[in-house]
């Protein structure tokens, strides 16, 4: 008996969304709260009356956010010959007609800051189109890598799972790297005027013998350092290996066998920087913003993965 159930994501699902419905759930019943004894007295004119549907505005918005969040995530089964979407709604596997394992797909409405987002569509004999994002489940690859083996392969199913690579030496092979300058870069930029704020602010501090201020501001300049370096990692190709390895946080790098890639996408998402996502063969899919490469670099690196017998789907040039 084969049963599998996905998981949505800790950080991309709860936290994120957590944290922006708190955000304006917060904002919102501050705002009404402060309107609410003069719509009760009936002394609710002008600017207050655009006040008060402002905050029922930001209320109202974190409620459907949320709806719209685990409407758009059900929790899908697959037991035996049988996928379930969320409590009820469950078709037979031989019923799907047709599937597309990776494309981008259009996640909500304009007002949202997601947009188009990296996922699987699964067709039905009636019709029913069903669509799943990656990046809101913990394990959607295990959903895709069943489907794929037994609808598309018209095979069993064997679960298994590539090969984690902890560390290569990349003194002993030939590497190909693609970078670039972060203190020429936009995201650089910023990141460096904001550490030189903070540092020079931290200095002129320490003539305190202690400050409070002190610890909360040098909690806050690591808190951004991280945050602008993670937009900055690069890419080393070698003759077997792809290494995602970052400017700024040195220590940090992600190993991918050459031959365990199933398809490499190049991604932006409105504001956010240019990203490379790898997709592996058993559909595990991550992705690395990579703010510093110009675009020359980008189909440079695009040139050398193609040779290298990948294919990259090209969405940002």
């Amino acid at each position: 008996m084969t049963t599998i159930s996905t998981q949505r994501h800790l950080y991309r699902f709860y936290i994120i969304l957590t944290t922006t419905c708190a955000f304006f759930l917060f904002y919102g019943s501050t705002i009404l709260l402060s309107t609410i004894d003069k719509l009760i007295d009936d002394e609710l004119e002008g600017a207050n009356w655009i006040f008060f549907l402002l905050g029922l505005g930001m209320v109202a918005f974190s409620i459907h956010h949320t709806f719209i969040y685990f409407k758009k995530t059900p929790v899908v089964t697959i037991k035996n010959d049988v996928i379930t979407f969320g409590d009820s709604e469950s078709f037979l596997i031989k019923d799907i007609t047709d599937i597309t394992f990776s494309t981008k797909i259009p996640f909500s409405s304009t007002y949202t800051y997601r947009n188009e987002m990296e996922g699987m569509i699964i067709e039905f004999k009636n019709g029913t189109e069903k669509v799943l994002y990656d990046d809101l489940y913990e394990n959607l690859w295990e959903i895709k890598s069943f489907l794929y083996q037994v609808v598309e392969q018209q095979q069993a199913y064997q679960s298994f799972e590539v090969n984690q690579y902890e560390f290569i030496d990349l003194t002993s092979t030939e590497t190909k790297v693609f970078d670039g300058n972060q203190f020429t870069s936009f995201r650089g930029i910023i990141l460096w005027f904001f550490v030189a704020y903070f540092v020079y602010s931290i200095y002129s501090m320490t003539s305190n013998s202690y400050s409070p201020t002190i610890i909360y501001s040098v909690l806050f300049l690591i808190a951004g350092i991280l945050f602008f370096s993670w937009m900055m990692n690069y890419i080393i190709i070698t003759n077997d290996y792809l290494v995602i390895k970052n400017h700024n946080i040195w220590f940090w790098q992600n190993i991918y066998a050459l031959k365990d890639i199933e398809e490499i996408v190049f991604e932006t998402a409105r504001k956010s920087p240019n990203a490379i996502r790898i997709i592996t063969k058993d559909f595990k899919s991550n992705s690395y913003k990579a703010s510093t490469l110009s675009d020359t670099t980008w189909l440079q690196l695009k040139e050398q993965l193609n040779i290298k017998g990948i294919e990259v789907r090209n969405e940002i040039i």
